[in-house]
């Protein structure tokens, strides 16, 4: 699977399938986790800056990886958020000479792993960072275009910015009512929460490029059903 209708289906039936006392972000974590075939994750907003918030990590080691980075200074994830570009490393028991103290550190405190850190870049702007690992050397099981599209889109429902999602008349009542209907249809379709519901109507929005609205628009008319997209 690697195309954009797919990862979304995909998404939306992850989601669906996690224990609703989670909260939002860690769902949304683990099901990044189980559609790229990884091990385990986390997101981390405004990496580099003293608001710096990690939203939710799925264990322990990916816990540990983003105390690390904030520890030493230094990482793949700190560096993909700075240059705004996804990176592969492993930690393999070589050195580094990227980020030494930080593979030293990882491999002392973890052991080997596959680190992959995708930027969270919803429109021009590097919000935070996806970080994931694997204890074992292996390709994700999508492609890296597919993969930015994916944390994007989580970054998007996630962060849940108007000015990504809506268009200019998504103040209305009108079209409050239209987001509202919507959001209960998708809540009936996969048995979601409403703030689960919605999330996934604004991953949608941004990775079909089309407003809140438009999407909602899309479920109420049934041209857009979340439990048949395939």
């Amino acid at each position: 699977m690697s195309d954009r209708s797919g990862v979304l289906a995909q998404l939306a039936r992850v989601v669906a399938g996690t224990a609703s006392d989670s909260p939002l972000p860690l769902r949304m974590c683990r099901a990044c986790v189980s559609i790229l075939g990884v091990d385990g994750g986390s997101i981390t907003l405004a990496y580099d800056s003293p608001q710096r918030v990690t939203l939710c990590s799925t264990d322990n080691v990916a816990e540990r990886l983003e105390d690390l980075h904030e520890v030493v200074g230094e990482g793949p994830s700190l560096w993909a958020y700075e240059h705004g570009m996804a990176v592969t490393t492993a930690v393999d028991g070589g050195a580094d000479h990227r980020w030494p103290q930080f593979a030293e550190s990882v491999k002392r405190e973890i052991g080997q792993l596959s680190i992959y850190a995708v930027p969270i870049i919803p429109e021009s702007e590097i919000v935070g960072v996806s970080t994931f690992y694997l204890r074992r050397q292996s390709s994700l099981l999508i492609d890296e275009e597919t993969c930015r599209l994916l944390i994007n889109a989580v970054g998007v429902a996630l962060v849940a910015d108007p000015d990504l999602t809506d268009d200019g008349s998504a103040g209305s009542w009108a079209s409050r009512d239209k987001v509202s209907q919507a959001t209960g249809m998708v809540m009936a379709q996969l048995g979601l929460r409403p703030e689960d519901a919605l999330a996934l109507l604004r991953a949608h929005a941004y990775a079909d490029n089309t407003s809140l609205n438009g999407v909602s628009q899309a479920v109420i008319e049934r041209r857009l059903d979340f439990a048949g997209t395939d």
